[in-house]
Formats: C-alpha cells, sequence, structure tokens
C-alpha cells in the first residue's frame, strides 16, 4: 500500500509527509482546516484534502515508530469526532471515492487501536473515564449515530458510483467499520443491542458486495469480507424481545430496502464460494434465509438455497482450516458446535420447504435435481457432524465438549423434524411426482454397494450399540431416519443383503483389481479370522505380510 501511493504522490504530499513526522499536531490542524474551508459541493481527485487525507492514511497505516506522536496527537486534537462528521456529510458517498476511502482507513485504523487497548484493559461498562483514555468524546456515539443514518440515505451515490477500485475499497471499509464498531460496543459493555442503521448499512454493504448476478467463485474469492454483516444483522434481532413475526417484518424490509434478489444472490454467492463464510457468520446467513422463506416462497432464488448450503457444509473443514492459517481459528468445541447450529437452520429451512410443497403454497418448478440431491447431503452432514461430537467426547475424557453436545441436541430435533415433514408428505400425497421420483433415485442411489440412504445405518446402530452418553441421540437420528426410508419404500433388510453381497466380491489386499470393483466369482476368507475375504492365495499373502493383516487378524480372533 505504501509504495504504490507514495510512488504517485506529488511534492505537496511529499512535504505534508514530512510535517505529519516533524509536527503531527499542525498538520492535522492543516488537514481539518482544508476540509472547513473546501469549496461548496462534492470534492475532486485534485482538491487539496483529498490528496492530504490520502497521505495521512498511508502514515496511520504504517506502524513505523514515529507514527506514535501522530496517534497521540489524533487523540489529543479530537481527530476521530472529526472524520466521523466527515462521513456524516450529505456530500460523502458523492467525493472522490479516494477521499471518502481514506477517511474510512483513517477511522478503520483508530477503532483497531481503541479495541486493542480496550482488550488489554479490561475496560468495561461504559467508564466514563476509561472511555477518554482511549480518545473517545461525551458526543462521539451519538456523531457516528448521524453518520450510519446519512450514510444509508446517501447508498444510492454508492451504488450509482462507476469508480469500481475505490467503491469496492468502501464497501469493505464500511463493512468493517460496523464490525468494529459493534465488537467495541460489546467489550465496553455500552450500547448492547446497537444501532439499527448500522446494522442496515453493513447488510448494505454485504449485498453490494457479494451479489451480482454475474459473479463467479473467482471474483468472490478476491473479496476481503468476513461476512460480519449478516452476523450483525441476526444478533440485532435475535437479542430483542420483539416477536418472531416482527423480526420476520423487520427482516424483510431490510432485504426489500436493500434489494431482495440482490441480498439473496449474495447470501447464494457466499455460501457457495467464500473461503471466510464460516461460524457464526455461516449460522446467521443460513437462519436469516430460513425466517424469510415463509415470507419469500414466491421467490425461486431461495428454494433453490439449498444446493449452496450444501456446498458451504461440504467445504468446512476446508474453510475452517483456512480461518486457522490465518490466525481466526476457535476451539474444536466451539468450531464444531457452530456447525451443528449451521447445519440445524439447513435442516429447518428442508422443513420449511417440503411444508410449503406438500400444501401446494410452492411451484414443483422451483425445486430443481440440485435442491433435491442437497437434500441428502445436508441430512448426511447432521448425522457425520454427530459422529463427530462422539469423536471429540473420546478425545477429551477431562473436559466435555459442552457446546457441541448441546448443539447436538438441537440438531437431533432439527433432524427429525425435517425428516419428519418430508415422510408426513411423501404418506399423505401431494408432493409432486418428479419430486417423489428425484428423492427416492438419489436415496437408492448406491455406490460400492451400499444406497445413500443405507450408508449411514451400520455405523448408527454401532453407535446405539456402544452405549455412549450420546446413544440416545443416535437412537433418535436411526429413528428419525428408518420411518423416513419406510416413507420411500426403502427395505432395511434389502439394502444390508446387498451390501453383504457386494463386499463378499471385494478382495481385501489393496492394490487388487477386485479391491475396487467386485470379483467375478465367489471369494474364499482367511481361515484366521472368517472375515478378511481374497480372489486369490498371492493377494492373501501380499496382505499378511505387507498389508498389515497378521496383526489385525489376531485382534479380530480375540
Amino acid at each position: 500500500m505504501s509504495a504504490e501511493h507514495r510512488s504517485e504522490w506529488n511534492a505537496g504530499q511529499r512535504a505534508y509527509e514530512r510535517a505529519l513526522v516533524d509536527g503531527p499536531t499542525a498538520a492535522l490542524e492543516r488537514f481539518r482546516t482544508a476540509f472547513q474551508n473546501r469549496a461548496p459541493g462534492p470534492l475532486s481527485k485534485g482538491d487539496e484534502v483529498v490528496e492530504l487525507a490520502e497521505v495521512l492514511n498511508v502514515r496511520m497505516y504504517e506502524a513505523f515508530g514515529d507514527t506514535l506522536e501522530l496517534r497521540r496527537a489524533i487523540t489529543e486534537n479530537k481527530i476521530v469526532p472529526f472524520l466521523v462528521d466527515i462521513m456524516a456529510e450529505p456530500h460523502f458517498l458523492q467525493h472522490y471515492l479516494g477521499f471518502s476511502s481514506s477517511i474510512c482507513g483513517l477511522l478503520m485504523g483508530n477503532l483497531d487501536l481503541w479495541l486493542s487497548a480496550a482488550r488489554d484493559q479490561r475496560f468495561g461498562n461504559g467508564d466514563r473515564a476509561q472511555l477518554n483514555a482511549l480518545g473517545f468524546s461525551d458526543v462521539y456515539w451519538k456523531k457516528l449515530d448521524k453518520a450510519w443514518e446519512s450514510l444509508w440515505e446517501q447508498r444510492m451515490h454508492l451504488i450509482n458510483s462507476n469508480d469500481l477500485r475505490f467503491k469496492l475499497a468502501l464497501l469493505e471499509q464500511l463493512e468493517l467499520i460496523a464490525f468494529s464498531t459493534r465488537d467495541l460496543e460489546m467489550t465496553l459493555s455500552i450500547n448492547p443491542k446497537g444501532s439499527k442503521r448500522l446494522v442496515q448499512v453493513a447488510f448494505f454493504v454485504w449485498a453490494q458486495l457479494h451479489g451480482n448476478e454475474r459473479m463467479s467463485e473467482k471474483d468472490v474469492l478476491q473479496l476481503r469480507s468476513y461476512h460480519h454483516a449478516p452476523a450483525i444483522l441476526w444478533d440485532y434481532y435475535s437479542v430483542s424481545a420483539l416477536s418472531s413475526s416482527t423480526i420476520q417484518l423487520s427482516v424483510k424490509q431490510i432485504f426489500e430496502d436493500v434489494g431482495i434478489d440482490r441480498s439473496i444472490r449474495a447470501a447464494e454467492n457466499a455460501m457457495k464460494w467464500s473461503f471466510l463464510l464460516t461460524g457464526a457468520q455461516l449460522v446467521a446467513c443460513i437462519k436469516m434465509l430460513t425466517l424469510l422463506h415463509n415470507t419469500f416462497l414466491s421467490s425461486p432464488l431461495l428454494s433453490n438455497m439449498l444446493r449452496p448450503m450444501a456446498m458451504a457444509f461440504d467445504s468446512q473443514e476446508m474453510r475452517l482450516k483456512f480461518a486457522e492459517s490465518q490466525g481466526l481459528g476457535s476451539t474444536a468445541d466451539k468450531a464444531l458446535s457452530q456447525r451443528m447450529e449451521a447445519v440445524s437452520a439447513g435442516c429447518e429451512h428442508i422443513k420449511i420447504v417440503f411444508l410449503a410443497l406438500h400444501a401446494g403454497l410452492a411451484q414443483p418448478s422451483m425445486f430443481p435435481a440440485a435442491s433435491i440431491q442437497a437434500v441428502w447431503s445436508i441430512f448426511l452432514h447432521a448425522v457425520d457432524l454427530a459422529f463427530k461430537t462422539e469423536e471429540l467426547r473420546l478425545g477429551h475424557r477431562n473436559a466435555r465438549p459442552v457446546s457441541s453436545e448441546a448443539s447436538l441436541s438441537k440438531l437431533t430435533a432439527a433432524f427429525a423434524q425435517a425428516t419428519d415433514s418430508l415422510a408426513v408428505a411423501l404418506n399423505e400425497g401431494g408432493l409432486p411426482t418428479a419430486v417423489i421420483d428425484g428423492l427416492r433415485t438419489d436415496a437408492t442411489a448406491h455406490t460400492e454397494g451400499t444406497s445413500t440412504w443405507y450408508s449411514i445405518v451400520p455405523d448408527v446402530r454401532r453407535s446405539i450399540k456402544a452405549q455412549s452418553p450420546l446413544s440416545s441421540r443416535f437412537t433418535a437420528f436411526l429413528d428419525a431416519w428408518t420411518t423416513l426410508g419406510k416413507a420411500l419404500g426403502i427395505d432395511e433388510v434389502e439394502e444390508r443383503n446387498r451390501r453383504a453381497s457386494y463386499q463378499a466380491r471385494i478382495c481385501s489386499w489393496r492394490t487388487c483389481s477386485f479391491h475396487f470393483t467386485p470379483s467375478p466369482k465367489p471369494l474364499f476368507t482367511c481361515k484366521g479370522c472368517h472375515e478378511t475375504r481374497y480372489c486369490s492365495k498371492d493377494c492373501q499373502t501380499r496382505d499378511w505380510k505387507q498389508g498389515g493383516h497378521r496383526e489385525e487378524c489376531r485382534r479380530l480372533k480375540k
């Protein structure tokens, strides 16, 4: 950032940088005066204050030792409230956007400093002396509320801007400012609910970033948005005492103000492709869409959200590893808990979809084959997360994973409700024939001799048999799964026999061609364990010497 900007600076900007080092207080006053004495109307690229703001932003961005004096001068001269005043000006989004981006960059830098200090000093309860020590003024929060109000009213200027470079930067900055503001408010225990206008602006910029219908995976991966906006929106309403119907109407209004299709596409693009959509942000994104499904049943976009949800669940482990590499990881218990919350919300979405289809409130054309496949994918993810909870419990004998076990309880209930809504719709009739056929086809599709539906049954039964503290959860999963299987006309005994028949013709030696495809001839079993099968004596010898069956056979015989 610094080298790129400095190469384009003129002599006046280089002189101003030296002034910020030699006399930061006077240099800051020059910046303030230049803005206050500017000509009426929006600022242009070559205006003095635009050039000064760019230099000031670059200096704040850097971590050189001489910036400490600059930061002290910014605090003493109450520059941050002045920056917020600039944001609240009616022309803020009509100015040359490079200037607007510089102002947001300056504010972000100071918010980061305040957050760091607040956490280090364990500030809380909104103590005025502590806030003043961080450089707050008494009117800071009122000024900030005014800025959010103005930004919301000016939002069309940002939409219509053709300055794509700074437009993108400004959108990302505004989302981060909204998040940092909420983070600071929560750290200082002030304004626990937050500002409605902040919520609206945050969601607006997020939808602008992600909601273009022509966006590709490459476009999404280039964005630096951490998807704070859906979480900010969801938190704002979930902590309120409002009824669910009132919350639904409020969120619906925000979607309509921002643009329904753009809001939905933003969620779709983020779920499908963004490596940064994990944890609480993913949970909020899905809950937000599920909340609105009752409202927008006529929207094909909302009914097709199941596939993006499934794609997000498919890539969660990879996304979480990426987050950890960026220093954004969380405990295994918390990460697993949030994954289950997200899949629970996905199951809720499935339930609503099938209730709507069953009642004739949604058109069959709104439920394509990809959505049917996504239903099974989400169901399988739910069961897989139950297994992961058991693995985590076994790996933490001295400290139970409390959060994930609590989330598993919610996931079990959501899974049962979703499968029940589907089973009822199948048993009572009313589902479109194409949907029924698609569900049955995908459920009975075989991979290595095992159908999609039967693939989880043996492992779930083993988990129940183990009589662990989570056995009751696995029993609930199996009951729901069996009920759904019966509604689809699936016979568990037939599925078990088909799998056994397939496995009886699979050679156990891993490099044998019949290890991957069934042998046309019957196989013989190891005389030691009576379980492992081979197509030839040569394969048995190789597995005994190289494949580890010598140890495995002794274990099995015990």
